[in-house]
């Protein structure tokens, strides 16, 4: 069984090539909670195990727009 542990350890921690700010992983998880949740704050939130306030406040910062809205500019 070890020989199969180290061969799993070693085919999941491959390194993502960049390394992004822990602030742009931040939103991507919440934009793309949004988008799945269909803009639902609430939903998103609790799918993501964080607060609403954190999700609006998070979203209006990056001037969020549901998928349907991005296409009415």
């Amino acid at each position: 069984m070890g020989g199969a542990w180290i061969t799993l350890l070693k085919t999941r921690r491959r390194p993502l090539g960049i390394i992004l700010p822990l602030d742009e992983v931040k939103w991507r998880a919440i934009c793309d909670a949004l988008d799945k949740c269909g803009g639902n704050h609430i939903l998103a939130a609790r799918h993501l195990g964080i607060g609403k306030t954190t999700v609006y406040r998070t979203a209006k910062a990056h001037n969020y727009q549901t998928p349907l809205e991005q296409g009415k500019d």
